[in-house]
């Protein structure tokens, strides 16, 4: 009923702290009818009625009224004060939820194990820095992935009970060490079979072997030396991380969308402190005209136009971006956006992230992810063939 409820922004608010106690002494007399009438209001249920008619702060007193129900009334614990306390909390969760920000989930993928990103270690990945210098996500787990895998070395190492063995003595009978350290996993014997079958190849002097005599001694020599011996198999592991960017979409300078489609950012370069961050947006002039050079038209003033020609303005080609994205991100840019491979010349896809300030992201999930040992085996071999195991 209208009598019983207010509304703020259409959520039903307390109801009428008269009503209110009226029910409770109700709800009391049902459960124990002998009991005697509540005492006169303290202090504080007296102010809840005083301001019951004001949107939020009666809602506030009302509530702390009720906890000092519960706390002096044990019997005022029961299922309908319960609700209509509930009841009571409804206005404040629009407002509560509309602070919590979603944020951007992202992924990158890395050759290093760390639990948080640092600013300090930009470059240290790929290392270009084509759209700015920051800290690269990408919106696709497998952007991230390819990255992973690109900037993981191949490698494997062998170890023999414990002990690390040089890479160049172990490759050079690759297969001999494979096997030792399957035979340490699946319990067979396959060396063993192996020992007994180049011994008779060696005892016949007629038999021609593929590499020298010599070679196939040598490995006999290894094959017994290693029988019997705990050899593990140790490969690079890449790193893929899932995480929180906390900035809006819209807090980006999105390198592919016209800057006349991005009036907020426009807006906030415009305020910047810094002479050149103003000059280089005065420059482009009209944002709706195409930008030009000569008699050609280059399509729309895009994001890319701020971000080169600042570079080139406060640092000069070929530069990494430092100088500019910091006046960027001083001017309240929080990073740039720009299309994936996949993405780009399509309307809508994926993007990546390149996000100045490493505050602002958070590790949601950290995992491995290992290049098959075949494959880093073969890679030593023909590094060609390493391309063939990668998920780009």
């Amino acid at each position: 009923m209208a009598g019983d409820l207010y509304s703020v922004d259409g959520l039903p608010s307390m109801p009428h702290m008269k009503d209110l106690l009226e029910r409770q002494q109700q709800a009391q007399a049902v459960h124990d009818p002998a009991r005697p009438k509540a005492e006169a209001p303290t202090p504080l249920s007296q102010a809840a009625f005083a301001t019951m008619s004001t949107p939020l702060l009666g809602d506030v007193l009302g509530l702390a009224a009720n906890v000092e129900m519960y706390a002096t009334e044990p019997e005022s614990h029961n299922a309908m004060n319960y609700v209509l306390t509930a009841m009571g909390v409804l206005p404040f969760v629009p407002s509560a939820a509309s602070q919590v920000k979603r944020g951007i989930t992202a992924y990158h993928g890395s050759p290093h194990d760390f639990d948080k990103f640092s600013s300090a270690n930009i470059g240290t990945g790929e290392g270009a820095q084509a759209y700015g210098h920051g800290l690269y996500f990408g919106g696709r787990e497998g952007t991230a992935k390819s990255y992973a895998d690109a900037l993981t070395p191949d490698e494997v190492h062998f170890s023999v009970d414990g002990k690390p063995i040089p890479d160049d003595e172990a490759y050079e009978f690759m297969a001999v060490w494979q096997t030792a350290a399957d035979d340490a996993i699946s319990g067979e014997d396959t060396i063993g079979k192996w020992i007994k079958y180049s011994e008779e190849e060696l005892s016949n002097p007629r038999k021609d072997f593929i590499g020298s005599r010599k070679d196939a001694r040598e490995q006999l020599d290894l094959l017994k030396r290693l029988h019997g011996k705990k050899v593990e198999m140790h490969q690079e592991q890449g790193h893929m991380y899932r995480v929180n960017l906390d900035v809006s979409e819209d807090e980006l300078l999105d390198w592919d969308l016209p800057l006349s489609e991005q009036p907020k950012i426009v807006e906030k370069l415009k305020q910047s402190r810094s002479p050149k961050v103003r000059g280089v947006v005065e420059t482009l002039g009209d944002l709706n005209e195409p930008l030009k050079s000569y008699d050609m038209d280059l399509g729309p003033k895009a994001g890319d136009s701020i971000v080169r020609r600042l570079a080139l303005e406060m640092e000069g080609r070929g530069s990494g971006g430092v100088k500019s994205s910091e006046a960027l991100r001083k001017a309240g840019i929080k990073g740039i956006k720009y299309k994936d491979q996949l993405s780009r010349g399509t309307d809508g896809g994926t993007s990546n992230y390149v996000i100045f300030d490493d505050r602002l992201i958070t590790i949601a999930k950290k995992y491995g992810i290992a290049i098959p040992a075949a494959a880093a085996m073969l890679a030593k071999e023909d590094p060609e063939a390493q391309n063939s195991y990668r998920e780009l």
